[in-house]
């Protein structure tokens, strides 16, 4: 776990708001793509404290009110050791804290806990097409490409999808996984902004991939 699960929700929503947008620069990008496309349908794969989930349902209600659908995808509580090690991810809270939170915000709000490869693929007959697709879980090569592959039912011609996290680093992330995509099908665009942090590796350099299929002609 990192610094910012053991800090008051009060201070992680001000580390969210006023601190993190100015570190990390990419995260602008979320609030315009929400802005420009009027997102009213919200989908994240990995929400960890929701406070990125905040900031997204605020944006969409500048435009959308309270007709905002946010629905976010995690392992919550059933993160084990184990699959934190495997998901190269963060430890999320309990998934009643986020859904309490998150609910005061007015709008409808669902999440699902466990595996992406369990609950993605059901919950695509129950949930609708959406407007933003923000990937941000499991960062191995499987898991970021089962959750391309699972989304694919809830995208359309004007659903875009959002991947965080493409970075210099072939072994995990979602740069193996986007550098893949058919051209043909999809227009993809990689971000310039660019985010950099020092890792036991090195610096890691990120930044976000956009994908969106082509219309047709």
């Amino acid at each position: 776990m990192g610094i910012i699960d053991y800090l008051p929700r009060s201070l992680q929503k001000k580390y969210f708001t006023y601190i993190r947008p100015h570190i990390f620069r990419r995260y602008h990008a979320l609030t315009k793509i929400i802005q420009e496309h009027r997102c009213k349908k919200i989908m994240e794969i990995g929400v960890w404290t929701g406070m990125q989930a905040e900031i997204m349902i605020r944006e969409a209600k500048k435009k959308n009110g309270t007709s905002v659908e946010y629905y976010g995808f995690d392992l919550f509580e059933d993160m084990t050791p184990e699959l934190f090690k495997k998901a190269v991810a963060k430890q999320p809270p309990n998934m009643n804290d986020v859904q309490k939170d998150l609910s005061k915000l007015g709008v409808r709000v669902q999440l699902f806990k466990g595996p992406t490869t369990e609950t993605i693929p059901k919950a695509t007959k129950k949930i609708p097409i959406m407007d933003l697709i923000y990937i941000d879980g499991d960062h191995s090569i499987e898991g970021v490409t089962a959750d391309w592959n699972n989304i694919q039912p809830l995208m359309n011609y004007n659903t875009i999808v959002v991947f965080d996290d493409y970075w210099n680093r072939t072994t995990e992330g979602a740069k193996p996984l986007v550098d893949s995509i058919n051209r043909k099908k999809y227009d993809v665009t990689i971000l310039s902004t660019k985010d950099r942090t020092l890792k036991k590796e090195g610096i890691l350099t990120i930044q976000f991939a956009v994908v969106q299929k082509k219309q047709k002609i």
